[in-house]
C-alpha cells in the first residue's frame, strides 16, 4: 500500500475546494501525512501594460494581496494538531500546469472535481481532468454534491 506522507490540496476557493480540502485534512490526520494548500492565479491576457495594474499597483501583486486573508481563513480551519503540518502557497501561471508541477513533490494529490468556474467547460477540459491526465502522482478528486 502506498504511503500518502504528503499531501497536495489545489485551492481556488470554492465550496467543492471546500470539500476537498475537508478529505485531505481528513486523510493528512489519519496517515501522519503533510498538507500543501496551493492557489494558483492566471493572469489575464492583456492588450496594454498600463492594464496590468490596478489602483497604480501591479496586478500580480494585488492579484497575491487578494488571496492572502482568504488562505488564511482555510488553514484557521486546520484542526491545531496538524497546523504544524501544513502551509499555504501562491502561484502564478496556468492552474493545472503549476499544479501538475508541485504534484512532483508530494504523494497525492485531493482537489475538487468542479470549482470556481463551474461545470461546463470548453473542449480543452477543465483543471482537475487536465490533472488527473498529467500528474506523477495519484489524484483524489472530490465532486461538490449540493
Amino acid at each position: 500500500m502506498p504511503q500518502f506522507r504528503s499531501i497536495l490540496v489545489p485551492v481556488d476557493f470554492s465550496r467543492c475546494s471546500d470539500r476537498a480540502l475537508e478529505m485531505a485534512t481528513s486523510l493528512a490526520e489519519a496517515l501522519g501525512a503533510r498538507l500543501e494548500l496551493v492557489h494558483v492565479w492566471e493572469p489575464p491576457r492583456l492588450e496594454s501594460a498600463a492594464l496590468a495594474t490596478v489602483s497604480g499597483h501591479p496586478i500580480e501583486e494585488y492579484a497575491r494581496k487578494a488571496t492572502a486573508p482568504k488562505m488564511e481563513q482555510l488553514l484557521a480551519r486546520i484542526p491545531p494538531t496538524l497546523r504544524d503540518r501544513v502551509q499555504g502557497r501562491f502561484e502564478v501561471g496556468q492552474p493545472w500546469e503549476r499544479v501538475v508541477a508541485r504534484a512532483k513533490l508530494h504523494d497525492l494529490v485531493v482537489m475538487g472535481a468542479n470549482g470556481h468556474t463551474g461545470r461546463v467547460r470548453s473542449m480543452a477540459g477543465s483543471v482537475a481532468e487536465s490533472v488527473v491526465r498529467l500528474s506523477p502522482t495519484p489524484v483524489l478528486t472530490v465532486k461538490d454534491l449540493d
